[in-house]
């Protein structure tokens, strides 16, 4: 499990996820998910009209589904300051911001 910033244009928060998850974050974020998002019954509550609403924790959800045995977990909120250099222990933690 590694260490992963989440955001989605507000306050960034830190989640545990699998080692899988936190290496290709980028990949997952921007393909596999959206995928999931559109398609899959669970995700249903994120389509709109418009497209989708959704934050970091709809991807955590699904993870959970990708990674069931493994589940994330939130650490801690970092605050909405994205200007601000991320602390030093999770500077060099992957980050993505939907």
């Amino acid at each position: 499990m590694k260490n992963v910033v989440l955001s989605a244009d507000g306050e960034r928060s830190v989640y545990l996820v699998p080692d899988e998850a936190a290496d290709n974050l980028e990949e997952l974020a921007s393909g596999p998910f959206y995928g999931w998002l559109e398609n899959d019954p669970r995700a249903e509550k994120y389509r709109t009209e418009q497209g989708y609403c959704f934050d970091e924790t709809a991807f955590i959800e699904y993870l959970a589904q990708r990674f069931p045995d493994t589940p994330a977990r939130f650490v801690e909120a970092l605050g909405i300051d994205f200007g601000a250099p991320l602390p030093g222990e999770y500077k060099s933690c992957p980050a993505f911001n939907f």
